[in-house]
């Protein structure tokens, strides 16, 4: 079963990596242009498994979310009969920490020191996130270990590994054996993340806990630990000892969760993750697992004080996301407060529902193939940090890519057709007429309308010349026309904000409008016709 269960991990952390690897610029061009992932199966399955993240998402958004929850009932379902076992045996970040204490902390050593460890502490952090998500914000992301993995991948792991394999492409040996395979498996364009250096730095400190204790991510912080630690007090398999214990202790030396206490007899069915180490020390073979009605268990002894204090923390989190400026509501759902680059991807839910249930995890940033999605700094303020914001001088949203609401595990984008793009309004195209060179000296430049997928562009006589005005009916905010505007520095000369987003209106809604409004302008103009003909 030891093997086995290091069998699982290793088959785990290889499909959660390659899972991650394929949706990362393996896109291919589909039937008529369109973007779509490589394989069947869902790049995000890992994320979707999550019970913490669906359900801190539905508490926050108060709403059920079936098709989210669905996808995380087996693992309750697991825990119900195994504990935490997805912990030992599935989780990849697990499987990480597991690899990192075993270079960190020799046999010998962590048999004869003692660990440093808080196991009571991630129930209490449960219980902020609870409460937090109860109030409608969100700080699940923050310590839920797969979003946490997935994000520290992406902007903090991916870019770096990208660079360093194109630097590597020039060796003359390895060079052409490297550069093949990281084509099949990498976009070629250079990915760049705002906060790279924060989300690489979590991750490393998690890694190295080791110092400290075997597995201390898992004994003393992991939300979804202390999750599945609740339900594996009821679990149906559970450790067992015969009477053929003679209280040596080594199944208590070598358990790296700590569960196992006094001369190992006494199990904790909240810690023990089923790594079957006591099973494999035992030299009297006393210990096994099988189910179980009834075993000497540790009690989940939690302080009140404690519990009421980590409450507390959560509710003042909530309360302050929740009444800052840049949540303010407004009558047609968005915020005037926010700073106009808050740019939402397409198929996006209304602002104050997508902050409750984006959990952060970086996946729609991940396969946007152009890297204009990045993670917001305070541009939503603080309920917003993390979250996906559209940079169109990075990157535009091309027009025929849909692969951010494919990934996406809590529904926060809604997936959605590249048919439908022509009506799902992001934000709107302002010129600048000082920067602008057609307005500002008279120039020719007709970049913005070549390059606009919608043609939003038109020209009118004004002030002597042809000037380049936008059409609100038509521009959805895509970017591509800032992204490639020629105007020297970071400021384009034509900028996308959110002052035309209508994520507020259903997307029936968003398409009657255009189509009215187009119809109301094409019978204007044939009247205009009709007139000059007379």
């Amino acid at each position: 079963m030891r093997l086995a269960r290091r069998a699982s991990q290793l088959f785990s952390l290889t499909a959660f990596l390659a899972l991650f690897l394929l949706a990362l610029g393996s896109v291919d061009w589909a039937g008529g242009g369109e973007l779509r992932l490589r394989g069947g199966v869902p790049v995000d399955l890992f994320l979707r498994l999550d019970p913490l993240a669906a359900l801190s998402s539905m508490l926050a958004a108060r709403s059920l979310l079936l098709p989210v929850f669905l996808w995380a009932v087996p693992v309750l379902v697991l825990a119900l009969l195994f504990g935490r076992a997805f912990c030992g045996w599935v989780c990849p970040l697990g499987t990480c920490i597991d690899a990192c204490d075993h270079l960190t902390r020799q046999r010998r050593y962590r048999r004869t020191t003692s660990e440093r460890s808080w196991p009571r502490l991630k129930y209490y952090v449960l219980a902020g996130v609870a409460v937090t998500a109860l109030m409608g914000a969100q700080v699940v992301w923050f310590l839920d270990p797969l979003p946490l993995l997935t994000r520290s991948l992406t902007l903090g792991v991916f870019a770096p590994v990208q660079w360093a394999s194109g630097y590597l492409e020039r060796l003359p040996v390895a060079g052409p054996v490297i550069e093949s395979a990281s084509r099949s498996v990498l976009p070629e364009a250079q990915a760049h993340f705002r906060s790279n250096l924060a989300a690489l730095i979590i991750l490393t400190a998690i890694l190295a806990g080791g110092i400290l204790s075997r597995r201390f991510w898992c004994r003393s912080l992991c939300p979804l630990g202390a999750l599945l630690g609740v339900i594996a007090r009821i679990s149906v398999f559970r450790r067992k000892v015969s009477a053929a214990c003679r209280e040596c202790t080594l199944c208590r030396l070598d358990c790296r969760m700590n569960s196992v206490s006094g001369g190992g007899q006494v199990n904790d069915p909240s810690e023990c993750i089923y790594c079957y180490s006591c099973v494999d020390d035992c030299p009297r073979d006393a210990v096994c697992v099988a189910p179980a009605v009834r075993t000497e268990s540790v009690p989940l002894d939690l302080d009140r004080r404690r519990l009421l204090a980590a409450a507390g923390l959560g509710a003042l989190w909530a309360f302050a996301a929740r009444t800052e400026l840049a949540a303010r509501p407004t009558r047609d759902g968005v915020s005037h407060i926010v700073r106009q680059g808050l740019i939402r991807p397409p198929g996006s839910v209304p602002e104050e529902l997508f902050r409750e249930r984006c959990i952060r995890c970086g996946a729609c940033m991940k396969v946007c193939p152009t890297n204009g999605l990045q993670p917001a700094l305070l541009e939503g303020g603080l309920g917003g940090v993390w979250t996906p914001v559209l940079m169109p001088r990075v990157g535009e949203c091309v027009q025929n890519c849909n692969l951010c609401g494919e990934v996406c595990p809590t529904e926060a984008i809604r997936p959605f057709t590249v048919k439908e793009k022509d009506h799902l309004y992001i934000g709107r195209a302002v010129i600048d007429r000082s920067v602008c060179v057609v307005w500002e000296s008279g120039k020719d430049c007709l970049v913005c309308d070549e390059v606009c997928s919608y043609q939003a562009i038109y020209w009118q006589e004004e002030g002597g010349g042809r000037r380049p005005h936008v059409d609100e009916v038509r521009c959805v905010g895509c970017g591509i026309c800032e992204n490639n505007c020629p105007a020297g520095g970071p400021v384009a000369a034509i900028r996308v904000t959110c002052d035309g987003d209508r994520r507020g209106w259903t997307r029936e809604q968003q398409r009657r409008w255009r189509l009215s409004h187009l119809r109301d302008r094409e019978s204007g103009d044939q009247r205009s016709r009709s007139r000059a003909d007379d």
